[in-house]
């Protein structure tokens, strides 16, 4: 496994009266220091302990089952105890006494730790935990001690950082200063933990609230309780521990509760009865096999464990927590029954060892002094920390949920979103993306456009009479230009009766005779709600249909659900049928009415989804209009100025459907400039810049993605914004160690946001034609993907 940028490896060795300080990191950088060791600093830690022994033995309810002075053994410790060092102590008020030692140790250790000759060692820590910092994450540091005695000091009462307000970025823990057997880690997936509790002898113990806490994990782990009960022999129990170990499910997690002590030729013994001990090395056999199988972390909630923690690491067990010095009863049932809690709430067992000392700490310190700074954490270097993964549903959205500051942001974003106008904003700019997309080199060149726009423009009207409503008899000479174009359009309303009109009609008659049909505009009355269609004189069933001009905007397609039709979905049939010569063109074969088109590709409907959010003040997957292709793909121009001084202006176009639509400031039905609108940005890009978009040339869009079957459908911010902020938690639990490995796992989510970009813009051009949003679900993403140290309270 590679080094992590976060880890940090302090071996202390003592040799005579010096001792050596070398700190390990990243890929081979070592720092090295040597000290004096304290004179006063192991008799501190003597007296300290002796204080701490006389307290609990003193404790009500202890009572003394053997006497080995000068320090009886009391079966209320979870051990065997052995006087030894040189301080005595006389005082009867123990919790004073022990109270005045601890302080003494703590300083003098304090002292020593931060003497000028280590500053590199601690820099180098500090200049790493400002760093994590930064990112949001923390930094391991596990020390190593050599000799023995010298790990009893509470080095975990170190306070690296606490000058700098960083000391909750730095992580102490332990390794054993042997290691010979390789941990791994399980290649075993168990869909819920499994834990094995051995419970030893429990004279004067009770073991009743840690079995009460181990068995509500029940409800998250598979959990199995062995042991000594009455009348079972000391090797009875031996051989069930054995069996239970060598167990091919395996387990995960393994607790003992009982006396313990340390023995140095045979890495620790266990009180698994009356009178009846286990030795680690007997066990190495049976726990090879169940490190094998998949365990991981054990707790020894029993007395002196540094000898069980040495052994069982270089085992190959990656991580244990044990208790360096006797613990009264009381203290480890209150100690577990925490550790358990936090374990219940999917904290890894280091967070859990914290939040239990805390707990003995700032709620137990007057009961249990000094109980806080017995327990330690033993593991293995680049090893995950165990931890009960959420299981049920509620565990699930408990870890994916946002916290505070993800939240009040994501629901941000979701009301910005809900928005209108920054619904329209940003799929103008998601369809900028698109054209700038299409714009590439690679592109295949476009067949040419289906339309002709014959624009209407100020200059062709500049001698005619007016502009509103337009001039019949300038229709007619157009009319009589192009009489025989398969099909014609016109963006006018043509409802108010004019003194040409028998001249359009004429025209307009001639046309048909000569093979021409024609759509006609027709419009909404706001007031009345009624439809106006082009006079009766100037249509004709035989050669003529009406079209709704209306326009949702520039940005919505306008859709079949209203009659009459839009006039570029019948363009588009016309085009069809008509502009083909070799095809017959029958206008009682073109559609008219809601009912007669139920063959329509479906996207030219509005769907359900899309009509309940009609009724939200939304526009959930109404098709958009597609201005990422270029104009020049779409339609083409002509002036109709232009058009009057040729004889053929279509000579060269056989196969394009004529679209007569205004080009002027004027143009509009209700009022002036009503048919001109503020261009979308994707248009825009491809008009260099031109701010103006006609109602023609929206019209011309339409009919292009009618005439070709094809509507982009985009998918609402708020759908995804959800949907990637759920794939960025997914992707955290995932990745448990995103903090630690930062830079490979921001690599991963560049990689993830490009790939992102690049499907968006495919689905897009592809016949799917999918606009999924890029900017708002990328914040989304990244907002709640970028790994934070969360800071949790004890």
């Amino acid at each position: 496994m590679p080094a992590s940028p976060h880890l940090f490896q302090l071996t202390i060795q003592q040799i005579d009266t010096i001792c050596t300080f070398q700190l390990a990191w990243g890929t081979g950088q070592r720092l090295h220091a040597q000290l004096p060791m304290p004179p006063e600093l192991m008799r501190l830690y003597w007296d300290w302990q002796r204080a701490y022994l006389n307290f609990y033995r003193s404790l009500p309810g202890t009572e003394a089952s053997e006497a080995i002075a000068p320090i009886p053994t009391d079966d209320a410790l979870r051990g065997r105890l052995v006087s030894s060092g040189a301080g005595t102590s006389t005082a009867t008020d123990w919790q004073a006494d022990l109270a005045e030692f601890q302080h003494r140790l703590q300083l003098e250790l304090h002292r020593w730790l931060h003497h000028a000759t280590l500053n590199p060692i601690r820099q180098e820590i500090l200049k790493a935990a400002h760093a994590a910092e930064k990112q949001g994450a923390t930094i391991d540091v596990l020390i190593t001690c050599h000799p023995l005695d010298l790990a009893r000091l509470p080095w975990e009462t170190w306070e690296l950082g606490a000058e700098a307000g960083i000391a909750a970025r730095i992580r102490l823990a332990r390794a054993p200063f042997t290691i010979q057997a390789a941990a791994q880690a399980s290649s075993r997936k168990r869909r819920r933990p499994r834990i094995l509790v051995i419970l030893g002898d429990d004279r004067g113990l009770d073991f009743q609230r840690e079995k009460q806490a181990t068995t509500a994990l029940r409800k998250l782990a598979d959990v199995l309780f062995i042991g000594w009960e009455p009348g079972k022999s000391v090797s009875q129990v031996k051989d069930e521990i054995q069996t239970a170990l060598v167990d091919a499910r395996g387990w995960d997690a393994l607790f003992f509760a009982g006396h313990s002590n340390e023995k140095d030729s045979m890495g620790g013994e266990l009180g698994i009865a009356p009178n009846g001990y286990v030795r680690i090395a007997e066990m190495k056999a049976p726990l090879a096999i169940a490190k094998q199988n998949g365990l991981q972390f054990a707790l020894f909630n029993s007395c002196k464990g540094l000898n069980l923690a040495e052994s069982l690491i270089d085992l190959g067990l990656s991580q244990v927590v044990i208790m360096r010095e006797p613990i009264h009863n009381s203290v480890a049932e209150a100690f577990f029954v925490r550790f358990a809690q936090a374990l219940a709430q999917h904290k890894d067992v280091q967070e859990c060892l914290r939040d239990a000392c805390h707990t003995l700490k700032t709620q137990k310190a007057l009961t249990y002094p000094a109980a806080d700074l017995v327990p330690s954490l033993f593991r293995y270097p680049h090893t995950e920390l165990f931890r009960i993964p959420p299981t049920g549903w509620r565990e699930w959205l408990a870890v994916v949920s946002p916290n505070r500051v993800e939240a009040i942001a994501l629901i941000v974003l979701l009301l910005l979103t809900w928005q209108l106008p920054v619904q329209k904003w940003l799929l103008e700019r998601r369809v900028l993306a698109q054209a700038i997309h299409q714009d590439l080199p690679f592109r295949p060149t476009p067949p040419a456009p289906p339309t002709l726009l014959l624009q209407i423009d100020e200059a062709s009207l500049r001698d005619e009479k007016r502009f509103r409503p337009i001039p019949r008899d300038y229709l007619a000479r157009l009319i009589d230009q192009f009489a025989g174009t398969p099909v014609i359009g016109m963006d006018y309303l043509l409802d108010l009766p004019d003194e040409d009109d028998p001249l359009l009609t004429a025209s307009l008659d001639a046309a048909a005779q000569k093979g021409s049909h024609f759509v006609l505009g027709a419009s909404r009355e706001q007031n009345t709600g009624e439809w106006r269609y082009a006079q009766d004189s100037l249509r004709n069933p035989e050669w003529s249909l009406s079209g709704s001009m209306t326009a949702r905007g520039t940005l919505y397609a306008e859709l079949l659900s209203r009659e009459p039709l839009p006039l570029s979905f019948l363009l588009a049939n016309l085009h069809r049928q008509c502009v083909d010569p070799s095809a017959s063109c029958d206008l009682t074969a073109i559609p008219q009415t809601q009912r007669a088109v139920p063959e329509q590709p479906p996207r030219f409907r509005a769907g359900w989804v899309t009509r309940l959010s009609y009724s939200l003040g939304q526009m959930w997957l109404h098709p958009i209009i597609d201005y990422s292709l270029p104009p020049e793909q779409v339609y083409d121009t002509l002036s109709s100025q232009n058009a009057l001084d040729v004889d053929n202006p279509l000579a060269d176009r056989p196969s394009q459907t004529l679209f007569i639509v205004p080009n002027y400031a004027a143009a509009g039905i209700e009022r002036e400039n009503e048919d001109n609108f503020v261009a979308p940005a994707a248009f825009r890009y491809w008009q260099d810049g031109r701010r103006i978009l006609t109602g023609g040339e929206y019209h011309a869009y339409l009919l292009y993605q009618y005439l070709n079957n094809r509507m982009v459908t985009p998918i609402p911010d708020v759908w995804m914004i959800v949907l990637a902020a759920a794939l960025g938690k997914g992707l955290l639990l995932l990745w448990p160690h995103a903090a630690e490995n930062r830079r490979r796992y921001l690599l991963a989510l560049g990689g993830s946001t490009v790939f992102y970009i690049v499907l968006s813009l495919e689905l897009y051009a592809s016949s799917v034609a999918i606009a999924l949003p890029i900017l708002s679900p990328l914040l989304a993403f990244w907002l709640v993907a970028i790994p934070r140290h969360r800071e949790r309270q004890p």
